[in-house]
């Protein structure tokens, strides 16, 4: 208890001055007496105004002390605080600056990132338009290129089909001179023609003789990839065509006579092979590929072009 009574005291020094005073000057006023004896024996009970005066304004001067330090530490208390409060917002906004700093800094790293990998994938996907582009056009040259050789194949072997044409003419000429050999070939040509008229007969025109005395040229069995194609031209467009019957039939009728007449030469498996090469596989493909009208017509120019090879053209057999 009197540790804390000594605590308050010395914390509030002015006031305890200012509380003793009073109370030596209440004491010296009302209790104290005088060190003199009244006169003849009595008590003299009269207060001097000037000590009440002085008492006051002792009193109003530690009042206005009082207030003055209280005023003072009030300052001094605010100052520190001031003081405190700035440190704390310059420290705050040295964080602040401090991340606005590293936060410009990751924006800008990551921006550099972003346009990185835009660069990345903008070129990546030019050298992938570019590579295609490439392969486009080299697959476009491919097949011009490929178009240039069938048109150039298809070149020669018209140009070959005239030629043998004129030197089988001209060989018929000369076999004209031996009957005995023209009479064989006819006599051939009517059995191969027996023999069309009775498998077109038997079979719904399943022969192609001319397609497989190509393909048997070639090494190739009877159902290859050609003779199939070439039989599929013929049942599933040349007979529903109006005038594919007549077609098929004028075929059959002629098509014995021409394989007779070109297997009596010696160059027969040669002339075959040609017409394989230039003419039976490009119109499988053209099959394969759905395009039955051009096989069609290539078809019709090659027979046509092979009536050439008959002894006499002029004999041809009727449909």
């Amino acid at each position: 208890m009197f540790q804390a009574l000594w605590l308050w005291i010395k914390a509030h020094i002015w006031i305890t001055i200012g509380v003793v005073i009073g109370f030596v000057l209440f004491w010296r006023v009302f209790g104290g007496g005088s060190s003199a004896a009244p006169a003849q024996g009595q008590v003299s009970t009269t207060v001097d105004p000037t000590v009440v005066q002085a008492g006051l304004q002792q009193q109003a001067m530690q009042a206005s002390i009082q207030a003055s330090a209280a005023h003072d530490q009030a300052a001094v208390q605010v100052a520190s605080d001031t003081n405190a409060t700035n440190v704390a917002l310059a420290q705050i906004a040295a964080q602040l600056q401090t991340y606005q700093t590293t936060t410009n800094a990751t924006i800008a790293n990551k921006q550099l990132d972003v346009q990185s990998t835009i660069a990345q994938s903008a070129n990546t996907l030019q050298a992938a338009l570019s590579a295609q582009q490439n392969a486009t056009s080299t697959q476009i040259a491919a097949m011009q290129a490929h178009t240039n050789d069938l048109l150039a194949g298809q070149a020669v072997q018209i140009a070959q089909i005239s030629a043998t044409s004129q030197q089988q003419q001209a060989a018929a000429a000369a076999a004209s001179a031996t009957a005995q050999a023209q009479a064989a070939a006819q006599a051939q040509a009517a059995q191969a023609q027996a023999a069309a008229q009775a498998a077109s007969a038997n079979s719904g025109f399943r022969i192609c003789f001319i397609t497989t005395a190509c393909t048997k040229a070639a090494g190739l069995p009877d159902d290859c990839f050609e003779l199939t194609m070439l039989r599929k031209l013929r049942d599933d467009f040349v007979v529903l065509l109006p005038e594919g019957k007549a077609e098929i039939a004028e075929y059959y009728a002629t098509a014995p006579a021409i394989v007779a007449a070109i297997n009596a030469r010696d160059d027969a498996e040669l002339i075959w092979r040609s017409i394989y090469h230039n003419n039976i596989e490009l119109m499988a493909r053209m099959v394969s590929d759905g395009d039955y009208a051009d096989a069609a017509d290539l078809y019709r120019i090659m027979f046509a072009a092979l009536k050439s090879y008959l002894p006499d053209p002029k004999c041809e057999l009727a449909a």
